[in-house]
């Protein structure tokens, strides 16, 4: 009886998936979650759909990437993310003025909170014009996240090992 106790329990565990593995580098994880910022508005909720990424691969901003090392499959977690470890330090230099004319000229709408495109250090960016006095507009190249702190709640849902064992 004793014996038949403890293979039952052991096929639970293997069955249920309560291996405790833990997530490392390398590894495909799927995650549900919601990130606010410090006043608790919400930025931002995968609706129940998740994100899939390999961890320590750059697909992720710092912080999420961090947070995630070391969970197991059903656990949650809230976490801060600073700007250092997020989208970065607000940087006014990323701040570019250019002529309405030119604005025109490219078929762009010159209105506040128009998407644009253009090249900062060689780089294609995505800005957002914030200012038109009607003679020139101020486009920011931040990344609409950057100098903001965040604060993400996550549940671990699967690991997919480097080897290939799906998990979860």
């Amino acid at each position: 009886m004793k014996n038949s106790m403890l293979l039952l329990l052991a096929l639970s565990v293997l069955i249920l998936g309560c291996t405790g593995q833990t997530t490392k580098n390398g590894d495909n994880v799927s995650v549900l979650y919601n990130v606010t910022d410090e006043n608790g508005v919400l930025i931002d909720d995968n609706k129940g759909e998740p994100l899939t990424f390999m961890i320590g691969n750059g697909e992720v901003i710092e912080g999420f990437n961090y947070a995630v090392l070391g969970m197991t499959i059903g656990k949650t977690k809230q976490f801060t993310v600073t700007p250092e470890q997020g989208y970065g330090i607000y940087d006014a230099s990323k701040i570019r003025m250019a002529t309405i004319e030119s604005m025109n000229d490219a078929g762009v709408n010159p209105e506040n909170g128009t998407v644009v495109y253009g090249e900062i250090n060689k780089n294609r960016e995505r800005g957002v014009i914030i200012n038109n006095n009607g003679t020139h507009v101020w486009i920011d190249f931040n990344h609409p996240l950057a100098g903001k702190t965040l604060i993400f709640n996550i549940e671990l849902k699967s690991i997919n090992t480097r080897a290939g064992n799906a998990l979860g």
